[in-house]
């Protein structure tokens, strides 16, 4: 009897926890298609670069429906015959549209129609905009800013009735935080921390505001890439000429190294934690300084910036033991700093840093590959997407696991050090073949795909007879992969 009642109150807990949203709708004058689908793309905040991928097929009639689960608002596209549109999801809310060529039109969702009346989405294009007069004084600029955001929240306060008091709220706090990033966006533009005009204090409090936000919804590297753009671009608010007026001596002190030399090995593969750290804590105070460092420490684990992390974690915990941040990142970067780049995991094979492979041929001659379609990944460790790209591949290669398949690495051998190249793939675990592409080697398979020459990563797809057939695949985050690797299976 425990146990079945036990049951229930887990059933309740989880399904009570779980929000499902639902997006539904028609498309007009809709053309028929087989395998023809609509997408959600769902944002982690409005200025992720990095989002969930949802999808529906769309019926003889034009009519889908998809229903992610979320427990937050959430930004998203609805993507469809290479047009996107923006939209917010609210839990547990249902949102009727019918879409159009180019536009969209929301039945029962106000947060949505004004979203759709906002004058601009993204601060790039409206900083564009504007007239060079505004842009060069930060007066005016501030001005400007504060009378554009001033006209939002009065539209939005018209509709106000219409919506529940936590979309009102998160419309409003949108509306806020997103004039804070566009005075941000122009501050870096025109060099403002240079410019007695604004006030270097009145500037960095916005930046104070920005971190806080981000790292009070979790949404780290969203809301604060700009707190990071600043330290690293001017490096100091106070002195311009920060870099340049210390010595070689004052880099290995502050670093904690023996000399210049060691000091740069340190930093040959990390352009950001080590100097921001330097940087940082010679130039902020030290509340300030709290919340840039953490914002660092969890962006780099978001983002895989292992290098030097252990130094700016250690840093961080000796000056900041209390430190409300502490508990989140120690847990999020315990499992980063007990890794070992030596480990030896299961179904990864490294070949020898010293090989003499100049052409694919010459590597796809090996027994290994011997009758198989082989799936060519050209990444670098360097590459954010590149690692975001592996996440995919465990549900990938479980559904080709009987299939006649092999999948071979290939790094660019003149951005990497062996340690690095290491670690990344053993962190994440990426089954398969791998190897530094030397010089050579990465001429020959740029030869075969002039069209996607310089991009990581870039997929590559050859037959079991070693003839290429599709020389830029699709990524391990679209479903077209699974199928292109099918398709060669067919080759004979």
């Amino acid at each position: 009897m425990n146990r079945l009642l036990l049951f229930f109150l887990l059933s309740f807990l989880f399904y009570s926890c779980s929000k499902r949203s639902e997006i539904s709708g028609i498309i007009d004058n809709y053309a028929y298609q087989s395998n023809d689908s609509i997408e959600l793309k769902l944002n982690f905040g409005h200025y992720s670069t990095k989002f969930e991928k949802y999808s529906s097929p769309i019926s003889i009639n034009g009519e889908f429906s998809i229903k992610p689960e979320i427990n937050d608002f959430r930004f998203g596209n609805i993507s469809y015959n290479n047009t996107e549109l923006p939209i917010i999801l609210t839990p547990d809310k249902k949102i009727k549209l019918i879409i159009y060529r180019d536009s969209v039109q929301y039945t029962n969702s106000p947060i949505n129609d004004f979203l759709k009346q906002r004058p601009f989405l993204e601060v790039y294009p409206h900083y564009d905009s504007i007239q060079n007069d505004l842009k060069f004084s930060p007066r005016k600029f501030l001005e400007y800013s504060e009378k554009e955001k001033s006209k939002e929240i009065s539209t939005l306060n018209k509709i106000r009735k219409s919506l529940a008091t936590k979309e009102y709220n998160f419309l409003k706090n949108e509306i806020d935080y997103y004039y804070l990033n566009l005075i941000i966006y122009a501050g870096f533009c025109l060099k403002w921390y240079g410019n007695a005009e604004l006030y270097n204090d009145k500037w960095i409090d916005l930046q104070d505001s920005l971190i806080s936000y981000g790292l009070k919804r979790q949404q780290y590297h969203i809301y604060s890439n700009s707190f990071n753009f600043f330290l690293l671009q001017s490096f100091q608010f106070n002195n311009e000429n920060f870099i340049k007026t210390k010595s070689e001596d004052f880099w290995v002190k502050e670093a904690g190294l023996k000399n210049y030399q060691e000091y740069l090995i340190k930093n040959e593969f990390d352009r950001i934690n080590l100097d921001y750290l330097i940087v940082s804590k010679n130039t902020l105070d030290k509340k300030k300084l709290e919340k840039a460092l953490a914002n660092r420490l969890l962006e780099s684990i978001e983002f895989d910036y292992y290098e030097n992390l252990q130094c700016v974690y250690n840093y961080f915990q000796n000056e900041f033991p209390e430190s409300k941040y502490l508990p989140e990142i120690s847990k999020k970067i315990t499992p980063i700093l007990k890794f070992k780049n030596d480990q030896q995991i299961d179904g990864v094979y490294f070949f020898p840093t010293n090989h003499n492979y100049t052409s694919i041929d010459s590597v796809l001659n090996r027994p290994e590959f011997k009758n198989k379609v082989v799936l060519v990944d050209i990444w670098g460790s360097w590459c954010s997407s590149c690692r975001t790209e592996f996440k995919y591949l465990p549900a990938l290669k479980e559904k080709l696991k009987d299939k006649n398949i092999e999948y071979l690495y290939v790094a660019n051998q003149k951005n990497h050090s062996i340690e690095k190249w290491k670690e990344v793939i053993n962190y994440h675990k990426v089954k398969g073949y791998h190897m530094l592409g030397n010089k050579e080697l990465l001429a020959d398979l740029w030869k075969y795909n002039p069209e996607c020459l310089g991009y990581y990563p870039t997929y590559m797809i050859f037959d079991k007879n070693k003839n290429l057939i599709l020389p830029c695949a699709a990524y391990p985050s679209e479903k077209e992969l699974y199928y292109q690797l099918l398709n060669a299976l067919e080759v004979k």
